[in-house]
């Protein structure tokens, strides 16, 4: 574990160095810093919401302009159930988001504060039946270099706070 780890973080450091230095600004790749030029984005999140659960999600969407991005993403939100005294159990919920992105950075620079809204549905499978309930998470963050940081209030039911990462695709 421990080596895999290790390797992880090393081939970030390197990636992000090349982002810096443009190696790979020709080609399909490019976390260069003018990321919000046109183009492809993706961008995994990982996040805890207070009072919730652990949230790991991934957008997907292109940079229509500098200031605005659109696209879609989905997740898998893992919620604590909490204990049961009846059953004397306790347990953990899994939700699926799918939703609609649209995010829109407030200045022109490289770093940058940003409105974000998803909205969509929220699938949570059972045994017997899914149930599906509707999605909408507004957002205020700051965008530095490639990196998010953002809170959020999911169905304004609580507060969460997320860390991203941007990578972009000619």
């Amino acid at each position: 574990m421990k080596k895999t780890i290790i390797v992880a973080v090393l081939l970030f450091i390197c990636l992000s160095g090349f982002s810096q230095t443009g190696i790979y600004s020709g080609g399909l790749w490019n976390t260069s810093v003018s990321l919000r030029n046109k183009g492809l984005i993706i961008r995994p999140e990982v996040g805890y919401v207070l009072n919730n659960g652990f949230n790991i999600r991934a957008n997907f969407g292109s940079q229509v302009t500098r200031q605005f991005f659109v696209g879609g993403g989905l997740g898998v939100e893992f919620k604590n159930t909490g204990y049961n005294s009846s059953t004397g159990t306790s347990g953990v919920m899994v939700n699926i988001p799918i939703f609609a992105n649209a995010r829109c950075y407030l200045t022109k620079s490289v770093s940058s504060p940003f409105l974000e809204m998803n909205f969509g549905v929220r699938i949570r499978p059972e045994e017997n039946s899914s149930e599906v309930n509707l999605y909408y998470t507004p957002a205020i963050g700051y965008d530095i270099m490639n990196f998010d940081i953002k809170v959020e209030f999911p169905n304004f039911e609580g507060v969460g706070f997320f860390i991203g990462y941007n990578i972009g695709f000619k």
